[in-house]
């Protein structure tokens, strides 16, 4: 009783700072629409790409089992593809201008020949003894007029490419610069110098000027070479080409839990793939066939770095609309959730006996579904979220390539194997977890935790609709920003994260239960503190959760210490909330 007093002023001071935030919205909830998408041209970019494999003589293959294997190679490409398609009018607007003005410029310049001409050849036809030399000067400065005409094209074809090389090294500067500072999504561009590009264009002298068009998109082709030397050789450093593919066996899902098992998943893109087959090959022989195709749908670019922005700041996002329902409703059935019974696992083990089916707490089972022949039926769903993994877990170090290779061999590089390069950096994405969560009418709430107190990315994909009273989950949004005692923070680096949350809980509470229906997915930080509450309805709900994380910070990414401290945490963020309610 004695604490009541000193509780009613903490939580007084907490309401008037929350009053200077009570009007600022939080971007958590994503309503999309078809603006945000962007329709997969799989056709277009398996072009692109292949094109770039032809001018290093690099095989595509070895770029496609890289994206298939959680590599950002996809990723990458459309990030491109973005910066290429907002700019390409503007490039158009350029030539149209500089090619009206130089056929301006000729005309005058060919009008003022013309006269010239017809002036030499009234004063030669005066004179007919000197008419064999007043032919053969006539020759000269027609010859003459030809090379200006050339020297003139290429002098205009060079003005013309360093307008279009400003116009972008400009915009590709003030898109960088207007990005949040610890955005990930430009990781992979941030060190690649522009300052030769221009010497690049000139000196190779492949941007064709025939035509408007042909003129900008060679313009472009020779955009994406120049950029593809600097992410090639950055990709070799950082393993993309040889890392240790894991040969996947079927097994026991209780087996090598959190570990990389091999899991595999078909690039969003469609980078090497010359058919639309669906039939796999298990290691036992057995033939199965996908039930989700190939996303024809992705996020766009601008969209994900929203998403990017958001989870940075709040550690949680929900994408309301997202996912088609007719896939969502076949994961169901392949699931056995159509079926009435409120124990689903003898159906899934009888379909595949390596499934592992555990109930931690009451009411509330999980079903390991990673590595088993039941998942592999729907890996393509992934498909649809995991630009948003790539733009918020990169990967690797991207150097400048001029600091390491003299300027002249990178210029004229047309074999990739002719440098000597080695890999010096060796990390992953891989799959770390998949399971099927089912909340039993009556379950028990969960204790608070996190998922890997290090890093990675979770995303949850609902399968029934689900709000506070069904079952849900209750996160603490803000304490992604906090970490394991085992990541070597500086502790001016804590001091700094733990204003932030502070910040964070005056702005939003930090509690946070969110509505979703079967078309929603809620992606969130793995550092975030969060637990499943009740369900106190006489309906179960279901939802799969996929988990995504570095090979070098496996799950869990905590001690006995640190789970004591997140649940310590969790329980003083519920007293303060429920103290708020009545002091």
């Amino acid at each position: 009783m004695i604490l009541l007093p000193f509780a009613g002023l903490s939580n007084e001071y907490v309401k008037r700072k929350r009053l200077k935030y009570k009007d600022e919205e939080h971007k958590i909830y994503f309503h999309l629409n078809e603006k945000n998408f962007e329709v997969v041209d799989r056709k277009k970019y398996s072009e692109r790409i292949k094109k770039i494999c032809e001018t290093f003589n690099v095989p595509i293959m070895h770029l496609a089992e890289a994206a298939n294997n959680y590599f950002p190679v996809d990723f990458h490409l459309q990030y491109m593809n973005d910066i290429v398609e907002k700019k390409k009018k503007d490039l158009q607007k350029i030539v149209e201008s500089e090619s009206k003005n130089n056929s301006n410029n000729s005309s005058n310049n060919s009008s003022n020949n013309n006269s010239n001409n017809s002036s030499n050849n009234s004063s030669n036809n005066s004179s007919n003894n000197n008419s064999n030399n007043n032919n053969n000067s006539n020759n000269n400065n027609n010859n003459n007029n030809s090379n200006n005409n050339n020297n003139n094209n290429n002098s205009n074809r060079d003005n013309v490419v360093s307008k279009m090389v400003d116009e972008m090294v400009t915009y590709l500067e003030v898109y960088m610069s207007n990005k949040n500072e610890k955005s990930n999504s430009l990781h992979f561009l941030k060190n690649i110098d522009w300052s030769y590009f221009k010497e690049f264009l000139l000196e190779r002298k492949k941007v064709n000027t025939k035509t408007t068009a042909e003129f900008v998109d060679t313009f472009f082709d020779e955009m994406y070479t120049y950029v593809y030397v600097y992410l090639l050789i950055n990709y070799k450093r950082n393993n993309l080409f040889d890392f240790i593919k894991m040969k996947r066996t079927y097994r026991h899902c209780s087996e090598n839990v959190g570990k990389d098992v091999g899991l595999e998943v078909n690039n969003y893109l469609g980078i090497n793939k010359h058919n639309d087959s669906k039939d796999v090959l298990y290691d036992g022989g057995e033939n199965f066939t996908q039930v989700i195709d190939d996303a024809t749908y992705v996020l766009n670019i601008d969209t994900v770095n929203e998403i990017q922005k958001s989870l940075s700041n709040y550690g949680i996002v929900v994408l309301k609309n997202f996912l088609p329902l007719e896939k969502v409703e076949k994961i169901k059935k392949e699931l056995y959730l159509h079926k009435n019974e409120m124990n689903i696992s003898p159906f899934l083990i009888n379909k595949d006996q390596n499934v592992f089916c555990i109930r931690p707490t009451r009411g509330r089972q999980y079903c390991i579904l990673r590595n088993s022949k039941i998942s592999d039926l729907f890996t393509n769903i992934q498909q649809y979220w995991v630009n948003i993994v790539y733009s918020y877990l990169p990967i690797g170090i991207y150097q400048n390539v001029f600091h390491s290779f003299d300027k002249n061999k990178i210029l004229h590089l047309n074999n990739f194997r002719n440098l000597n390069l080695t890999s010096e950096q060796n990390d992953k994405l891989y799959l770390s977890e998949l399971q099927l969560l089912t909340n039993e009418p009556l379950s028990e709430t969960q204790t608070y935790h996190v998922d890997n107190g290090l890093s990675g990315l979770t995303v949850i994909l609902p399968l029934n609709k689900i709000h506070e009273q069904s079952g849900n989950f209750e996160f603490f949004i803000g304490t992604h920003l906090f970490s394991s005692l085992k990541n070597k923070n500086k502790i001016k680096d804590r001091i700094c994260n733990f204003k932030k949350f502070v910040q964070m809980y005056y702005k939003t509470g930090s509690s946070f239960v969110p509505e979703v229906e079967e078309r929603d997915i809620i992606i969130y930080d793995s550092k975030i503190l969060h637990r499943g509450l009740s369900n106190n309805l006489w309906v179960k709900n279901a939802s799969l959760i996929y988990r995504y994380d570095y090979k070098k910070y496996p799950p869990p990414g905590q001690d006995f210490i640190d789970i004591l401290s997140y649940n310590f945490v969790g329980k003083c963020i519920s007293i303060f909330n429920f103290l708020g309610k009545y002091f």
